[in-house]
């Protein structure tokens, strides 16, 4: 259960990660030229990394590694060893991070004007995993990760799903901070160069 959801997380950073590479790819093809990619693919560039993938990367990496640093066995007990290596273990968890890292530093976006869309979008994304956490719960009759089998029926289990929906908010803005870092001598397109 748990390689399911993995498989899927691992299947959209897949898909990200093609999307941006032919955009790329055709951006250099073109780099002699006035090509502009067109502006949906840009679009969709754009708005699936800051409301989708850094988000959700950033959460899946300080939330997985405080907890398996606190008790490995609430979220990855160690039987799992046996069917998931030590690398595969840190390209899902670890490796996902400085690769967002570099998209950021390499690919620069402007902080939208109102968020309150981007974040909804992050949110249904939250809601839609854990949709498919409950599904698999219902279904199974086991949570993927042990921790909700401990905290399902208290007070803890909605709150934790709280907290999770508060961390990926201050990942969303998050972004935003460290783009003024990455970009800060980069002139304005408005500015012309001396």
């Amino acid at each position: 259960m748990v390689t399911c959801i993995n498989q899927n997380q691992m299947i959209f950073q897949t898909v990200f990660a093609s999307f941006s590479l032919y955009y790329d790819l055709q951006t250099l093809k073109n780099a002699h030229t006035d090509y502009k990619p067109p502006k949906i693919v840009d679009f969709i560039r754009q708005e699936a990394f800051s409301s989708i993938v850094w988000p959700s990367t950033f959460f899946v990496f300080s939330v997985f590694w405080l907890f398996f640093a606190y008790d490995r066995s609430l979220f990855y007990p160690a039987n799992i060893d046996k069917a998931i290596s030590d690398t595969s273990n840190h390209i899902m968890h670890t490796w996902i991070f400085p690769i967002a890292l570099w998209e950021m530093m390499f690919y620069h976006r402007s902080k939208p004007k109102n968020s309150w869309m981007r974040l909804a979008v992050t949110w249904i994304v939250e809601v839609t995993y854990i949709s498919t956490l409950i599904y698999v719960y219902a279904s199974y009759g086991a949570w993927v990760y042990p921790i909700f089998g401990k905290l399902h029926g208290s007070l803890w289990f909605p709150l934790f799903f709280v907290a999770s929906a508060g961390i990926l908010a201050v990942a969303y803005h998050l972004q935003w901070y460290l783009y003024s870092i990455f970009w800060r001598t980069v002139p304005k397109l408005s500015e012309k160069a001396p």
